[in-house]
């Protein structure tokens, strides 16, 4: 018998993984409780470290014309490397001892200074010398940090981000961090992601330019949440520190080892103690070869990570995904108060490649004989007498407008066919009827959506698949 077959057969039979009479039990999983998901997508790769010499106080930010470095200091001190790293010259600030930003704009050749303040500057990297292009109010904050793509400013101050149109001085557009981790002010960007740093430095967090989340990556030489900067292709941080150096790293994206997602049935959810929500999990296969992944669930309260339950060593062949609806009991004795409900699916404990999470809030009073234990019944993994052949494939995927989602399904029953988007909304509904045995195709119209990633769900009366594919336009 196979690893997979003993795995599903203990789970079917004892049904549920109990770990506590009254809260959690035993000691906290304290090794797995990231305040946010992390996955592993974006791999940071130091490429050149060189030191400063000339400041007072701590770096704040550098940036690249493509043939020098130029750096400047919280105390108002320009440094110039070339790009080796080497200086070539230093110069004092000659229009303010305090400073935040410095960027260099390709359309113009200027080099471009936040201060202490909300004026914008024009600096010469030869001495020094600034010339005021606006006067207070160009940017929202005097104690901001500000990253710069393609015109804009991205001005970022505890969460929010604001796009300021360098021509115009207009804010064309105001960018809610969700959830905004970025404890500091410091910002980067570049043309696929924007990057705020934790305060301790060494966590970045990326966030589509929509304000959503990411992930977390973490760059282990810098010690400060002030200085993050991008320039000539690379992201760069610092000791922040008098006689400290730069750290410059490449940031290569990989595919994912594996993908996992969990869709609450409801939302918000909110749950009594002692009552239980129901939620979708999946688990898949992105890559072009097999894979074996564990994939791990768990509730995360007060920071500390309560593991609840392990599916191990999964064998997923390639694209294939599947899925299953699962349960979370939550005991009677449950503090009131907002929780978080996490999957990872990776290689416990060494890697988590993906993972998926939604909060869920506990109010209200104790259901009277409700549940006394957390516990998990279900998810991600369907009934083993569920035939694989449910799901055949979405073709063509990826696809350009429409696509045939095909199934087989074995005996005559109800067949349910939904279409999810990528943060689990559901878009459509393409079947909900009584179906003979057989192979079956049904078409979706995707000509008016967005182009993303999509999930199709196929639901029978005895178990359900999901699969993924892809619009392109």
């Amino acid at each position: 018998m196979s690893k997979i077959a003993i795995i599903l057969g203990l789970f079917l039979s004892f049904g549920v993984l109990v770990f506590a009479v009254s809260g959690f039990a035993g000691q906290e999983d304290n090794s797995y409780k990231p305040e946010v998901p992390i996955i592993t997508s974006i791999v940071p790769t130091l490429e050149i470290s060189f030191p400063y010499y000339v400041f007072n106080t701590s770096t704040q930010s550098i940036t690249s014309n493509g043939s020098n470095y130029c750096a400047i200091g919280y105390d108002g001190w320009l440094e110039v490397y070339d790009l080796n790293g080497d200086t070539t010259h230093s110069s004092e600030i000659q229009c303010t001892d305090r400073v935040r930003s410095i960027v260099f704009n390709p359309e113009d050749s200027l080099l471009y200074m936040k201060p202490w303040g909300t004026e914008l500057y024009t600096l010469n990297p030869v001495g020094g010398h600034c010339n005021l292009i606006w006067d207070t109010g160009f940017f929202h904050n005097s104690n901001s940090c500000t990253g710069f793509l393609d015109g804009y400013f991205y001005e970022h101050r505890e969460g929010i981000v604001y796009k300021i149109d360098l021509q115009t001085a207009v804010t064309v557009d105001t960018i809610q961090l969700n959830p905004p981790l970025g404890f500091y002010n410091s910002i980067a960007v570049n043309e696929d992601y924007i990057f705020v740093q934790d305060q301790t430095g060494g966590a970045v967090h990326a966030y589509q330019f929509d304000g959503e989340y990411v992930e977390t990556f973490y760059i282990e030489a810098s010690t400060s949440g002030w200085d993050l900067s991008y320039c000539n292709g690379m992201l760069f941080s610092s000791d922040h520190y008098p006689n400290g150096n730069w750290y410059g790293y490449s940031l290569e994206e990989i595919i994912p080892c594996c993908d996992v997602n969990m869709i609450p049935e409801d939302d918000p959810v909110i749950v009594e103690p002692g009552g239980r929500f129901r939620f979708m999990g999946e688990i898949g296969n992105p890559t072009d070869e097999p894979i074996v992944v564990d994939v791990w669930v768990g509730v995360i309260y007060n920071n500390n990570f309560h593991p609840q339950f392990q599916f191990s060593n999964l064998p997923l062949e390639p694209g294939y995904y599947m899925s299953s609806i699962g349960s979370q009991r939550v005991p009677n004795m449950a503090p009131e108060g907002t929780y978080e409900y996490i999957a990872y699916c990776g290689d416990r404990p060494e890697l988590k490649c993906d993972s998926s999470w939604f909060e869920f809030t506990v109010e209200g009073d104790a259901i009277s004989g409700g549940f006394t234990e957390w516990s998990l019944d279900g998810g991600f993994i369907p009934s083993p007498e569920l035939p694989v052949e449910l799901i055949t494939r979405a073709y063509p995927n990826p696809f350009n407008a429409s696509v045939s989602i095909t199934f087989q399904l074995p005996e005559t029953g109800h067949v349910r066919i939904d279409v999810y988007d990528i943060l689990g909304r559901k878009v459509t509904s393409l079947i909900n009827r009584e179906m003979e045995a057989g192979e079956h195709s049904v078409q979706w119209d995707a000509a008016d959506m967005a182009s993303g990633v999509y999930f199709y769900k196929v639901t029978t009366q005895e178990n359900s698949f999901t699969k993924q594919m892809t619009l392109l336009k």
